[in-house]
């Protein structure tokens, strides 16, 4: 099992590459024409929303006793979840397939 520090390190890294991967879309999202440019910018804020509010997560995440950090990391997963199909909303939105990041959370269980 992934102690609470590992787990919360790989959302981290996670987090930090999808940040990345948004960082051109953001640029991108001012030169559309004004009817796209609404539509790409409405699902960017959406994945940016999500981003902050996964970041939220992480940080309680780290506050937590041992005990109880167990019980949050499902949270934590399901904000990933929301993050990752944000994301792959906002990169169908500006004509690219899906987002080049990992689409499945670490796994607390994994050894």
């Amino acid at each position: 099992m992934l102690n609470r520090d590992t787990y919360r390190q790989r959302f981290e890294a996670q987090i930090d590459e999808l940040n990345t991967r948004l960082a051109p879309l953001r640029a991108k999202a001012g030169k559309f024409a004004a009817e796209s440019k609404i539509a790409a910018s409405e699902e960017l804020a959406e994945a940016e929303k999500k981003l902050v509010a996964l970041k939220e997560k992480l940080a309680a995440l780290g506050n937590t006793s041992e005990g109880a950090w167990g019980e949050m990391k499902d949270g934590v997963e399901k904000a990933w979840g929301d993050l990752s199909d944000a994301a792959k909303r906002a990169f169908d939105k500006f004509g690219r397939s899906t987002p080049p990041c990992h689409n499945q959370a670490p796994m607390a269980d994994e050894k």
